[in-house]
């Protein structure tokens, strides 16, 4: 009985909010939020440069776990926005200077705090080490900007 009244007052709830009383034409004037379209490669670029910041703050208190997943997560954004780069001719500074920096901070790590690392730290830090190595193999053009 209380379970069906419940979910009554849910359906109560969702049905008030889809049901909407009709506003005369001088409310919506008024008080509408002018919505600004973003092309989607602004969001794409958008989405990375969220993600190095995250990682920069993963990276400043050495949590190489959530780091490992936030440069798994930069990654997808790179390949969801590919055909926009291939389109453009250029991989975005942005990414080539994160990767870069990455690659600076986990040999860092790796050299200097390797053995104070817990067991799925210095797990997470190989693997990233590796995949770094993977990426700028499978992308020349990455591995000749990260030389410069």
């Amino acid at each position: 009985d209380t379970e069906s009244s419940e979910e009554e007052e849910v359906q109560m709830t969702i049905n008030k909010e889809v049901r909407r009383p009709a506003r005369d034409a001088s409310s919506d004037e008024e008080n509408e939020v002018s919505r600004v379209v973003v092309p989607a490669k602004e969001r794409k670029f958008q989405e990375m440069i969220m993600t190095i910041n995250v990682m920069k703050n993963h990276k400043k208190i050495r949590d190489i776990i959530n780091v490992l997943t936030d440069y798994e997560n930069l990654v997808g954004c790179y390949e969801k926005s590919k055909k926009m780069i291939d389109e453009e001719g250029k991989t975005p500074k942005c990414f080539i200077r994160a990767i870069g920096e990455l690659e600076d901070y986990v040999n860092d790590v790796w050299d200097h705090h390797k053995k104070t690392l817990s067991k799925s730290m210095s797990k997470a830090l190989s693997t990233l080490r590796q995949k770094i190595k993977k990426i700028k193999k499978d992308n020349k053009y990455l591995e000749e900007e990260l030389k410069l």
